[in-house]
């Protein structure tokens, strides 16, 4: 018996079996290539290594295929208002029920709960070890943003309002002006209905779900405010299957940023933290989103548009050979990062990363050491620490050197993959994980 794979020797009673393990997403590449989806591809190419037939996922993209029989696509269609109240599509749930039962796994790992198959998924997978990672806000946050639209991050004190306005708005793409459901939206009484079933809902996910991953310290603590019991809380951080290399020492002041282009994610500070910095220092933005057309006449305004070169959305290699062309890494956010895919990717190229001190930033960031961490929302402190790094070009080598270490010794696949299988095996033998 091939000893290789790291799921070998865990399962059930006889210690030679492999352990089957089915991966629950809404979404996987190569037809999605978010922060989460990204994440599922590393874990099942980790957790499949030495082994052809031990990790199937489930998915659900419409109108696509996939070449590996171990990818199980629905292809259905799916609800995003029964999605909002953690309500299954009894389609989708049918679904997952029959190829659980022909699959016979020993753990189900879903993945996030904001899609209709997740949910379903979860009361789908009864009779089997149940992991869930917890790779957004959505367990509390309908909106899934837990971000106001002022920028202000949630206390959870608004949740009937911004379920008001959430409903609103997916009601007009779907109904349009539909007076019977917009005045119903008028309505505290009915919105504090829909809110009270969510909750329910909730209720009833929480006890089904054996052992809730958390990839930082943060989003630990946001889920017992929410209610789940610290005894079915884990933190793991995430991975990123990019090798460790050579670090590139390419010419000029380059600063990078890697990400969506939506306002949470704070691209507008790192413009103008770029302002406050000398003309030679320039900036490559890696990404798309919403708020680009915004940051580009921003650019302008501030007088930086030659500094600035919007590289729209890339592919893994361009990715590595992103990095290779900048200095550092900027992870602006004024939202709590779950964790930042990226900032790890820039780890494994030897860059320092500057990244706000907010949710999971801080948890692969040692100020000082591999990085710096300012507050969020100050241009200020972004540029001072960036004047920093280029006015002591060793300071970027040591750190980015730094950054290597730590990404092999708390971040790599393989440090990942074992306490997954050192997880999903204490499971299976019914002891508890904190």
């Amino acid at each position: 018996m091939k000893n290789g794979t790291g799921l070998n020797l865990i399962a059930g009673s006889n210690p030679y079996k492999i352990m089957k393990v089915v991966q629950i997403t809404n979404l996987y590449p190569p037809f999605a290539r978010g922060g989460a989806e990204i994440y599922v591809e590393n874990l099942v190419k980790a957790l499949s290594s030495g082994s052809a037939d031990n990790v199937y996922v489930i998915t659900n993209v419409r109108g696509r295929e996939f070449k590996d029989r171990r990818i199980i696509n629905l292809n259905l269609r799916n609800s995003d208002a029964l999605t909002s109240l953690l309500i299954p599509n009894f389609l989708i749930y049918k679904k997952i029920k029959k190829f659980l039962s022909e699959l016979q796994p020993d753990i189900v790992h879903v993945h996030n709960i904001h899609a209709t198959l997740s949910s379903a998924a979860v009361f789908a997978s009864r009779g089997f070890p149940l992991v869930m990672t917890v790779h957004d806000f959505y367990l509390f946050c309908p909106t899934l943003r837990f971000v106001h639209e002022d920028g202000k991050i949630c206390a959870m004190d608004k949740c009937i309002t911004c379920m008001k306005k959430y409903y609103s708005s997916e009601i007009k793409k779907r109904w349009g002006a539909c007076r019977i459901f917009s005045g119903m939206l008028r309505s505290d009484m009915f919105c504090r209905l829909l809110y009270e079933i969510r909750k329910n809902r909730l209720k009833r996910i929480i006890p089904l779900i054996d052992k809730f991953i958390c990839p930082n310290k943060s989003q630990k603590e946001l889920l017992k405010v929410a209610g789940v019991p610290e005894d079915k809380l884990t933190t793991l951080p995430y991975t990123s299957d990019f090798k460790v290399k050579e670090i590139a020492r390419p010419e000029g002041k380059y600063i990078g940023y890697a990400g969506g282009l939506i306002r949470e994610k704070g691209v507008h500070v790192l413009l103008e933290a770029l302002s406050l910095l000398p003309e030679d220092t320039k900036l490559l933005i890696a990404g798309d989103g919403i708020f680009k057309n915004e940051l580009v006449r921003m650019s302008g305004n501030l007088g930086i548009k030659n500094r600035v070169r919007f590289l729209g959305k890339l592919g893994r290699d361009e990715m590595r050979s992103f990095y290779d062309k900048i200095h550092v890494l900027v992870v602006p956010s004024l939202w709590p990062e779950v964790l930042g895919i990226v900032g790890l990717e820039a780890m494994t190229s030897g860059k320092p990363v500057i990244g706000s001190n907010i949710g999971g930033i801080p948890d692969w960031i040692e100020d000082g050491v591999n990085g710096f961490l300012v507050p969020p929302d100050s241009p200020k402190s972004l540029a001072e620490k960036a004047m920093t790094l280029f006015n002591t070009e060793d300071m970027i080598y040591k750190f980015g050197l730094n950054g290597q270490k730590k990404f092999t010794d708390e971040f790599s696949p393989e440090v990942h993959k074992n306490k997954i299988i050192n997880l999903y095996r204490k499971l299976l033998h019914g002891h508890n994980i904190n």
